[in-house]
């Protein structure tokens, strides 16, 4: 198979893959295109932004030096655990993000350790290691051979058949990472568990082996899945195969918010942070098991202990002000979490509804700069000044301009500014 025809309808990614098949510069090596990028083009998946680039001879961050050297990136990052390069290629205001590997074998000393690792000049021996047999497939970047595709595990065969297959029957005790990976890749893709790796998926589950796995890595792994445009499926999946034994998700809440644009609306910026609201929206306190950013915790353990309460002073709420002052006093994401949480027909989630359509973008045209100019003492006075003129327009007692916020002024000093 060769994937060149496939290449033509992505001009950007062809144009990427020449160039950094042109940059490799070795007399004895090879250069690969591996894992998911290769597995996309097969299947006509849309965006292939992600590149995973292999050599088997010299070393990453030389050859990403020379890529720097040729003006095809700025922006390098090396690792030194596994000597590794990272950059992104900007080309016609589409970003690549590239992954440089040298071909490795890997030894896990103690399961879920990091491993260790061996370079090797072999691509058949580095595919060889990898978590599912559909992101083993390679396609060649090397001018004799371009776009050839070299599937020594039978990727192929089982993207045909729709089935998610691991390499070797110590992968989830060797990482038991990869148990999120292929809830990840099954949902993402639409694929069924292979038999023989749905028994070790179980096996992996009841020996606890995530136990075996820092709270990073996994919290890291549950963005990941918050990340999916429908990640409401990961967590059904989760529950399905009982990965978190003591927790279950409830995905009610979440499932409403993927499927209801309206949010997008409701929300007129874009400093909403999705991954916290979804997890607002799970509500399970599972997350504050893992480590994450020391914000998140504090939030979520707020969300969680005083959400019901938040939600019956919406509900008590009974003019514009009111429901503004409450509304505006939380975060958005707290807001956003209860209207979601509440049925469609839910008076909270329409009084929600209606504060970000209506309310949350309203301010006043005056400033203190203004007020003061008009002569109002500077001080405490001008934030109360101006919080009256916006609540005067919130129950619609003035109009929303400028000279009525200024007609209001001259009233209420009794002289005309």
């Amino acid at each position: 198979m060769n994937l060149l025809k496939k290449l033509e309808s992505h001009k950007l990614l062809l144009f990427v893959l020449k160039r950094l098949s042109e940059g490799y510069k070795s007399s004895d090596g090879r250069i690969y295109l591996v894992g998911g990028a290769v597995r996309d083009l097969i299947i006509d998946g849309e965006k292939i932004n992600d590149l995973d680039i292999l050599i088997t001879s010299g070393y990453p961050l030389d050859y990403a030096e020379n890529l720097k050297n040729e003006g095809l990136t700025d922006h390098i990052r090396g690792e030194s655990i596994y000597n590794t390069a990272k950059l992104i290629i900007e080309y016609q205001k589409k970003s690549f993000c590239i992954d440089i590997n040298h071909a490795r074998t890997e030894q896990y000393i103690n399961p879920g350790s990091l491993p260790e690792i061996e370079w090797v000049d072999s691509l058949f021996f580095d595919v060889s290691r990898r978590d599912f047999s559909i992101n083993a497939i390679a396609m060649s970047l090397n001018s004799d051979s371009f776009g050839e595709v070299l599937d020594y595990l039978n990727g192929i065969e089982d993207l045909g058949k729709k089935k998610i297959r691991v390499l070797h029957n110590d992968s989830f005790i060797d990482d038991p990472i990869r148990i999120f990976r292929l809830i990840r890749y099954m949902k993402r893709l639409g694929l069924t568990i292979e038999g023989n790796t749905k028994s070790l998926l179980k096996n992996a589950v009841i020996d606890n082996l995530l136990a075996n796995v820092s709270g990073d890595r996994i919290f890291d792994e549950l963005v990941k899945c918050l990340s999916e445009e429908y990640s409401h499926l990961y967590f059904e999946a989760f529950d399905t195969y009982g990965i978190f034994k003591d927790f279950h998700f409830d995905t009610t809440a979440l499932k409403r918010f993927e499927k209801d644009p309206s949010f997008i609306t409701m929300k007129g910026d874009n400093s909403l942070d999705t991954i916290l609201l979804k997890i607002l929206l799970l509500g399970s306190p599972v997350f504050l098991q893992y480590n994450m950013p020391k914000g998140y915790k504090r939030f979520i353990e707020n969300y969680l202990n005083n959400c019901i309460e938040w939600k019956k002073r919406i509900l008590l709420t009974s003019s514009d002000s009111e429901l503004h002052g409450i509304a505006s006093s939380l975060q958005d994401e707290s807001i956003l979490a209860i209207a979601f949480s509440s049925v469609p027909e839910d008076k909270a989630c329409a009084l929600i509804k209606h504060y970000f359509s209506s309310l949350k973008w309203m301010k006043t045209h005056l400033t203190g700069r203004d007020l003061i100019s008009m002569g109002v003492e500077q001080g405490k006075q001008i934030s109360i000044i101006l919080g009256e003129i916006l609540e005067e327009k919130i129950q619609g007692n003035i109009e929303d301009s400028l000279e009525a916020e200024i007609e209001f002024i001259e009233k209420k000093l009794g002289r005309n500014v």
